[in-house]
C-alpha cells in the first residue's frame, strides 16, 4: 500500500521535478561556439529553446559533427578529411552493433543470422505493421481529443522543422556515390535500380519533385532565413541549427557511409533498405503541420513515393536481395552471409539515425543493465499505470500515461524510447555517474520516492547510470569481427588507391587545367565548332581502338559527382545534370510520374558502359570486369578525366564543356559505327538529344559569366582535339 501511495502521489512529482518537458515545449540545449556568426536578416529572430546547460562532451561533439558536415560537403576542397571519414564510419558502424548486440540478439534484424530473402520480407512487413500499429492508436487518441504530439504551437512546429534541415537537406546522400563509371561491371545491375532511388530523390531531374530542394523550399515559406547548406556560414549560423549534436551526427552518417561503395556496399544496400520504410514521425508531422497551416507536403511525398509495393522500400528490397545472391552466385554462400552481415550493419545504422522518431542520444542506453531496468519498470507499472491516466506530465513526446503503458513497455520500440528518455533527464539522471544523480538520491532513504524500490532494484537503477558513460566508444573491432573481415587501418586502406576503382580518390593530376593552356587561335575556332552535331568522327582502319574504348568509359565519368551532394542539384542547371546522368545511363525518359518499380523491370537499359561493352565485344577484345581492365595508365586523357571529375566544384564549367564535347562524338558514331548495332545507335542517338537538351539548360546559365563562358568553350575545344588523337 505504501509503494503504490508512493507512486500515485510520488510519480508526478519526480519526473516534474526531472526537467521533462510540459505540453507545449521541446528541451533543446543551444549550443554556443565561438566561430563568427552570420546575421539574421531584419526581423528574423533565432529559434530559442529552454535553458540548459550543455556538457563538455556534447559541445565537442556537436563541433565536431558541424565540421564532418561541411568538409563532407566540400570534400574536393579537404581532401585530408578522408581518412577520419573512414575511421567515423567504423566507429559508427561498431557502435549500432554494440547497442543492438544489449538489446538482444533475438530483436530486430539481428534475429536473422543468415539470409532468405522470404524472411527477409516477412520482417519488414512487421517491421511496417508495428509501424502502421502505432499510428492507428495514434489516430485513435486524436479523434478523442488528444493535443498534437510532435509539436503544439506553430513556433514549436517551426523548431522542430529547422533543426531537422541538416539531416533533411542531405536526402538521397547515402547513395550519392553508388553506380559510377568505377563500379565493377557485373555489379551494375544491381547498382542501377539503387541510382534510380537516388535519382528519384533527386526528383528525376525535375525541381519541382526534387526531396532537398522542396525542404528548403519549407525553410524559406517559415522564414528559417538558412544560409546555403554546403556554406561555412551554414554550420556557424545562429537561425535555429545550435541544438542536439545527434540531428549533425545523423546528417554526417549519410554523407559518411556514401563514400567507400567498392568497401562497404552491403553496408550502403543494408542502409538504404531501412531509411526507406516508413518512419513513425513522418506520417504524424504529416498531419500536424496540416493542422498548424504549415506545407506539409515534403512528407506527404514520403509517404506515398517510399511505399513497399511499388515505392522506393520494394526497390530497396528488391536491390538488397539481387545483390546478395549475385554474391552468392559469385562467391559462394559463406560470402553472401559475410555480406548480408553488412547489410545488416547498414541497416542498423539507418536505423539510429533515419528520420523518425526523437534524435537518439549520444550515450548508449543499451548496456548490460538496460534489460533488468526496463523488466524493474515494466513490474512498477502493472501497479501504478492506472493511477496515472489523467497526467499531463509529457516525457519527451508522450504523456506520462502512456509512459506507464503496459503495452508500449511491452514493445522494444517503447523500451527503447523510454530509456533514452530517461537518458537524458539532467540533473536527475547524470551518466557514467549515479552518486550525483538525483533520481537515485530520491529512491534512497529521506527521498520522496523511498521504498518504490527494493535495494537490489536500486542498484540496478545505479549500475545502469553508472554504465552511460559517454567515453565507452566500442572499439572498431566490433566491427571487423561482426562481419568477419580482417582489420584494415586507415592509413593502409587509403595507400596506393586507384582512380580506375576507388572512391573517393584526390591527387594533385586533379588540379591541372590543360584547356586554359589553348592557343588564342584554336579559341577563336570554338565559335564555329560549338554547335556541330554529327559528321566529324568515323572509325576507320586507322582508328586506335583500345585507345577509343578508354576514352569511352572514362568519359562517362565526367558530371557524376555533380548529384553527389543533394543540395547542389537543386537549382535549373542542377536538375538539368540529373537529367544528362538519366540519359548516359540508359534510364528511360521522365515522365510527370515517378517510375519506382517499373524502372527496375525494364530489359532494354542501355547506358554508356554498356555500349562500350558491345563496342569492346565487337572489336575482338575480351569483355572486362571493370574499368581498370580496360582505361590504359598510358591513355593519359583517359585517366585524366577521372581525376578532374573528382573536383566537380572546381572544374564545373570545364566538365560541362568536355560533356558537350562528347555529346557531339555520340552523335557521330549514332550516325554510323560498326562496332555498334543498328539498335544499340539508335539508342545512342536518343541518348545524345537528351543530353544536349540538358546541357543546353547548364550552358545558358553560363551566359552572365565570360568567365565562365571561356572556361567551358575552352574545354569543348580541348575535348574534341583529344578526342580526334584516337582516329589518326
Amino acid at each position: 500500500m505504501i509503494i503504490i501511495l508512493l507512486l500515485s502521489v510520488g510519480v508526478w512529482l519526480v519526473f516534474r521535478l526531472l526537467g521533462f518537458a510540459k505540453p507545449g515545449s521541446i528541451g533543446i540545449y543551444l549550443i554556443r561556439d565561438t566561430s563568427p556568426k552570420r546575421k539574421l536578416a531584419p526581423g528574423k529572430q533565432p529559434i530559442v529553446s529552454l535553458p540548459g546547460k550543455p556538457t563538455q562532451e556534447s559541445i565537442d561533439a556537436l563541433l565536431k559533427y558541424k565540421r564532418l558536415y561541411h568538409q563532407l560537403h566540400n570534400l574536393e576542397k579537404h581532401p585530408s578529411v578522408v581518412p577520419e571519414a573512414r575511421d567515423e564510419l567504423i566507429s559508427l558502424f561498431a557502435e549500432v552493433i554494440s547497442e543492438a548486440k544489449h538489446r538482444g540478439r533475438n530483436n530486430g534484424i539481428l534475429k536473422m543470422d543468415t539470409f532468405d530473402a522470404q524472411t527477409l520480407s516477412i520482417f519488414l512487413l512487421e517491421e511496417e505493421r508495428k509501424i502502421t500499429s502505432r499510428l492507428e492508436k495514434y489516430a485513435e487518441r486524436r479523434k478523442t481529443g488528444a493535443p498534437r504530439e510532435l509539436f503544439q504551437t506553430l513556433e514549436e512546429a517551426r523548431t522542430w522543422l529547422i533543426q531537422r534541415a541538416p539531416s533533411k537537406l542531405v536526402d538521397g546522400a547515402w547513395l550519392g556515390h553508388i553506380h559510377k563509371v568505377a563500379t565493377s561491371f557485373d555489379l551494375r545491375g544491381v547498382t542501377k535500380n539503387a541510382w534510380q532511388v537516388m535519382s528519384e530523390e533527386l526528383g528525376d531531374g525535375d525541381l519541382a519533385k526534387n526531396h532537398a530542394a522542396i525542404y528548403w523550399s519549407l525553410m524559406e515559406k517559415i522564414g528559417a532565413n538558412l544560409p546555403q547548406a554546403d556554406s561555412v556560414e551554414f554550420v556557424e549560423a545562429e537561425c535555429g541549427l545550435e541544438g542536439n549534436p545527434d540531428t549533425w551526427k545523423s546528417a554526417v552518417a549519410q554523407l559518411l557511409i556514401s563514400l567507400f561503395p567498392k568497401e562497404f556496399m552491403p553496408e550502403i544496400l543494408g542502409f538504404n533498405l531501412q531509411f526507406e520504410c516508413l518512419t513513425w514521425d513522418t506520417v504524424r508531422a504529416f498531419r500536424e503541420l496540416k493542422e498548424l497551416g504549415l506545407d506539409d507536403y515534403y512528407f506527404l511525398l514520403h509517404i506515398s513515393i517510399d511505399n513497399s509495393d511499388s515505392g522506393h522500400a520494394a526497390m530497396a528490397l528488391k536491390v538488397v536481395i539481387d545483390y546478395l545472391r549475385h554474391v552468392q552466385a559469385t562467391s559462394g554462400n559463406a560470402a553472401m552471409q559475410k555480406a548480408w552481415r553488412g547489410v545488416q550493419v547498414g541497416y542498423l545504422l539507418s536505423e539510429k539515425f533515419a528520420a523518425g522518431d526523437e534524435p537518439q542520444t549520444q550515450i548508449s542506453v543499451y548496456n548490460r543493465f538496460a534489460g533488468d531496468l526496463v523488466r524493474i519498470f515494466r513490474a512498477k507499472v502493472s501497479v501504478s499505470a492506472r493511477l496515472h491516466c489523467a497526467s499531463r506530465v509529457k516525457i519527451g513526446s508522450k504523456k506520462l500515461s502512456e509512459w506507464l503503458s503496459h503495452q508500449d513497455l511491452e514493445t522494444e520500440q517503447g523500451q527503447a524510447e523510454f530509456l533514452i528518455a530517461l537518458s537524458k533527464a539532467r540533473p536527475w539522471i547524470r551518466a557514467g555517474n549515479s552518486t550525483s544523480s538525483r533520481l537515485v538520491s530520491a529512491f534512497e532513504w529521506n527521498g520522496k520516492m523511498f521504498g518504490a524500490l527494493t535495494e537490489t532494484e536500486l542498484g540496478i537503477l545505479k549500475n545502469w547510470i553508472d554504465s552511460l558513460a559517454t567515453d565507452s566508444i566500442p572499439e572498431p573491432s566490433t566491427y571487423w569481427n561482426f562481419v568477419e573481415r580482417a582489420a584494415t587501418p586507415s592509413e593502409e586502406a587509403l595507400q596506393d588507391v586507384d582512380v580506375r576503382e576507388d572512391c573517393p580518390v584526390f591527387s594533385e593530376r586533379g588540379l591541372s587545367t590543360p584547356w586554359n593552356e589553348s592557343h588564342e587561335e584554336d579559341k577563336a575556332m570554338v565559335g564555329v565548332v560549338i554547335n556541330t552535331i554529327a559528321g566529324r568522327w568515323a572509325l576507320n582502319s586507322t582508328t586506335n581502338v583500345p585507345k577509343l574504348l578508354s576514352m569511352w568509359f572514362a568519359h562517362s565519368c565526367l558530371l557524376q559527382d555533380f548529384i553527389a551532394i543533394p543540395i547542389r542539384t537543386g537549382d535549373t542547371s542542377g536538375s538539368a545534370v540529373v537529367r544528362v546522368l538519366r540519359a548516359q545511363r540508359g534510364f528511360a525518359s521522365e515522365g510527370e510520374g515517378v517510375a519506382g518499380m517499373d524502372e527496375l523491370r525494364r530489359a532494354d537499359c542501355i547506358g554508356l558502359v554498356e555500349m562500350g561493352l558491345e563496342m569492346a565485344r565487337n572489336a575482338g577484345i575480351p569483355r572486362p570486369r571493370n574499368l581498370k581492365d580496360v582505361v590504359s595508365l598510358d591513355c593519359e586523357f583517359a585517366i585524366d578525366m577521372l581525376h578532374w571529375s573528382r573536383r566537380p566544384m572546381q572544374h564545373r564549367d570545364a566538365l560541362l564543356g568536355m560533356a558537350w564535347a562528347f555529346v557531339q562524338f555520340h552523335e557521330s558514331l549514332a550516325a554510323g559505327c560498326e562496332l555498334l548495332s543498328e539498335n544499340t545507335r539508335d539508342a545512342l542517338r536518343i541518348m545524345a538529344k537528351r543530353e544536349r537538351a540538358g546541357l543546353e539548360v547548364c550552358k545558358a546559365g553560363l551566359a552572365g559569366s565570360p568567365t565562365r563562358v571561356n572556361e567551358f568553350e575552352s574545354a569543348v575545344w580541348y575535348a574534341r582535339n583529344e578526342i580526334d588523337k584516337c582516329f589518326t
